[in-house]
């Protein structure tokens, strides 16, 4: 219910949910699924930040389903962002379309 009546602040905010997934209310009151994570790089911990989709285009359900399965990747070593764009690029081969290509 907080995620339907989150309406625009002066400041961008969060709604939390729970296990890293969150609703980032925008100041221009745009809402998107967003989920906080921590891989390790080299030596260290770092933090990023996965966008699950916009809300209410994806649900509730549908965005705490997606963080699971990112979670899942998370414990088996892969970094979620990274593996869905292998995914989408395996899917446009598939597809015999062109490859998704990196621009700078």
């Amino acid at each position: 219910m907080q995620c339907r009546n989150a309406k625009k602040r002066e400041k961008a905010y969060k709604l939390s949910d729970e296990r890293g997934l969150y609703l980032y209310v925008t100041a221009t009151g745009f809402r998107s699924w967003r989920m906080k994570y921590r891989v390790t790089v080299g030596d260290a911990r770092v933090e990023k930040r996965l966008v699950l989709g916009p809300y209410p285009e994806v649900s509730l359900e549908s965005a705490r389903q997606q963080r699971d399965e990112a979670r899942r990747m998370l414990r088996e070593g892969l970094d979620p962002p990274v593996e869905r764009e292998h995914i989408g690029r395996a899917a446009g081969w598939e597809r015999g379309g062109d490859p998704v290509v990196a621009r700078a």
